[in-house]
């Protein structure tokens, strides 16, 4: 720096140098911070996406996990000679692997494993068409879960807590045609086959034993040979490789001309037929009802409700064909459609220490949080609190397996202060059946979750989380008794929904549906 500059700044009034001194000091311009402010929310976006697709992919190796997981357990299941036909519902088929034999029957069972196959907190959950999540459905054809596209409904699995202490369901299932004895004095109960020839001694078909006349201490003495005789022995005779035994051709498995499961209740009696029988020289056709005894089967059965009903083929010369294994079918009763009212009321909310709610319109309004605040005497006031509304509708002619609304949930994300909001509360629920007439009643949990706000509006959402989205009800029909499932679904553009969360926009009012479908379960 000049030196005449250094004097001149020396005598320059005090004013200017503390001005100079300001603008030497200056941070920042207005164009650096604004470049800043966008370099910031550029690196904040492609967080978030980032975070999206981790999440998206994790989700998607958890279902591909637990469909492997599901499909090895059904490839168990039905190695023992049980099969899901007639079961197409996922909750229907995660039943099924909930059950177990009896104790009596797994002692004769010599297959794979025969308790239950799987968690029996492991449930389905509804995924809708318009969610972003990976799901999953069960193929009829191929016995099995399989991944679908995301333009198709399907489901994923979760554990619902509720069913922890459930009790296991004992089933009775088809066993091979070589059991543990309960009868016999040997080791096997053989059902229809032909006895095979049972040793008679401690040597069996491949004991191996020395020829007639042979010397068991040939060829271990000092003269021995490499052959193992002695000195001016003769070789023995190789022993002679048994013949192949013949490959005994197996009869076909009974097949039936109606799939196990759910008929519609007017269907009962069903009318059974068999659609493969053999020929009379070949193969004694039989069928055997519920508990009652084999007969001979002619041209069809008469199946009653709830009753299962077992097929065997039996061979007329067991030395020609062997038996396959009987087709086990169970077949119960569905109603054709269920109508009815649905009522609501909130209660029981839970929440911090400074918990501010209110319930009216008879039970089905909800507000919670205080949007005022005292600041040193100033009291600040943010608008309305968070409420909830819970709208109902009628149902009308519904058939199980069909998805129904049972209302509207109107949700306002509001603004809260001093830790004031909810943080659950309960929505009882009541339909009244029309026929049968009856009431069913069941509460829903409902979480309550704040979120952080920030640029991402959809991560500042708050929403609702149901944690008890199977609920088992009072409802038997024919015999044959109902759950209930629920899950979120068509949100309006003020939020979205997952199966079992509706997300609300900071400050929006948005409305969600709130879907149910009753299940059979026989």
């Amino acid at each position: 720096m000049p030196l005449d500059f250094l004097n001149a700044m020396n005598t320059a009034p005090q004013t200017f140098k503390s001005s100079f001194r300001r603008r030497g000091q200056h941070g920042y311009s207005l164009i650096e911070l604004l470049s800043v402010i966008g370099l910031i929310t550029i690196l904040a976006s492609l967080g978030f996406v980032f975070a999206t697709l981790m999440m998206r992919t994790a989700q998607k190796s958890k279902l591909e996990q637990d469909v492997a997981t599901l499909n090895s357990a059904i490839r168990v299941y039905t190695s023992n000679g049980d099969d899901l036909s007639g079961l197409s519902a996922p909750s229907a088929v995660l039943k099924k692997l909930k059950t177990t034999r009896s104790s009596a029957d797994q002692k004769l069972h010599t297959g794979a494993p025969s308790g239950r196959m799987i968690d029996p907190r492991v449930v389905a959950q509804a995924v809708a068409v318009a969610d972003w999540e990976s799901r999953a459905a069960y193929s009829v054809a191929k016995q099995q879960f399989v991944l679908v596209d995301t333009d198709t409904a399907g489901v994923l699995f979760d554990l619902d807590k509720s069913l922890n202490e459930m009790t296991i369901p004992v089933e009775t299932r088809s066993h091979g045609a070589v059991n543990y004895a309960k009868n016999e004095t040997w080791v096997w109960d053989h059902g229809s086959l032909a006895n095979p020839h049972r040793p008679s001694g401690p040597t069996g078909p491949n004991t191996r034993t020395a020829p007639p006349n042979s010397d068991p201490g040939a060829g271990t003495g000092p003269g021995a040979g490499g052959g193992g005789g002695g000195v001016g022995e003769p070789e023995p005779e190789p022993e002679p490789e048994p013949e192949p035994a013949p490959v005994i051709p197996l009869l076909p498995y009974p097949q039936y001309d109606k799939p196990g499961g759910a008929h519609l209740d007017t269907d009962f009696p069903l009318t059974l037929s068999l659609t493969n029988v053999p020929d009379t020289g070949i193969a004694n056709a039989l069928f055997r009802v519920g508990s009652g005894a084999w007969e001979p089967y002619t041209v069809s059965v008469s199946v009653p409700m709830n009753t299962a009903v077992r097929a065997q083929y039996r061979a007329v010369d067991p030395t020609a064909y062997k038996d396959r294994y009987t087709n086990y079918k169970y077949f119960y009763p569905i109603v054709s459609s269920l109508s009815g009212n649905v009522s609501g009321s909130f209660h029981t909310p839970e929440g911090g220490n400074n918990l501010d709610t209110t319930i009216s319109e008879g039970g089905n309004f909800f507000s919670h949080g205080n949007p005022t605040i005292d600041l040193n005497g100033e009291i600040i006031d943010a608008g309305e609190p968070n409420t909830l509304q819970f709208n109902t509708a009628n149902i009308a002619d519904v058939a199980p397996g069909q998805q129904f609304k049972i209302g509207d949930l109107n949700y306002h994300n509001g603004t809260t202060f001093n830790d004031s909001h909810a943080t659950g509360v309960t929505l009882e629920v009541s339909i009244a059946l029309q026929n049968p007439n009856q009431i069913l009643t069941f509460n829903l949990e409902m979480e309550l979750v704040n979120t952080d706000n920030s640029l991402d509006d959809d991560a500042s959402a708050d929403y609702v989380r149901l944690t008890n989205l199977t609920q088992p009800v009072a409802l038997n029909i024919n015999g044959v008794g109902y759950e209930i499932q629920l899950e979120f679904g068509g949100a309006d553009s003020f939020g979205f929904a997952t199966s079992n969360q509706f997300h609300v926009y900071e400050g929006a009012t948005g409305q969600g549906e709130l879907r149910a479908t009753f299940i059979a379960e026989p």
